[in-house]
């Protein structure tokens, strides 16, 4: 593999392992503590944008996109299908022109 395949698969959310020990029914209430923590980051953000609380934002979307990955490793879904699903909910938003401009397709 080279340095960018690698480059890129590191960037890809990964399933988190500590996830994978709960019980699925305790997923919903770690989603929804993420849900938490991403509102009230977004609540800083917006009333001091600062590039401290900017960051802050960012980090905890990124957990809330462990989160998901991790539930979707953890009913099955693998690296492919996560692709799959990925691209075919991206292609849905390109399709009803809801893609942020500057991203590339």
């Amino acid at each position: 593999m080279n340095m960018a395949d690698r480059a890129i698969l590191e960037s890809l959310p990964r399933p988190c392992t500590w996830y994978m020990n709960l019980p699925l029914s305790d997923f919903g209430r770690k989603m929804a503590e993420e849900d938490y923590e991403t509102a009230e980051a977004l609540g800083q953000y917006i009333a001091d944008p600062s590039e401290e609380n900017r960051v802050e934002l960012a980090l905890e979307l990124t957990d809330k996109i462990t989160a998901a990955t991790s539930t979707l490793c953890r009913i099955g879904c693998d690296l492919n299908e996560r692709m799959l699903l990925q691209r075919r909910v991206n292609r849905h938003n390109d399709e009803r022109g809801r893609f942020c401009k500057g991203e590339e397709k």
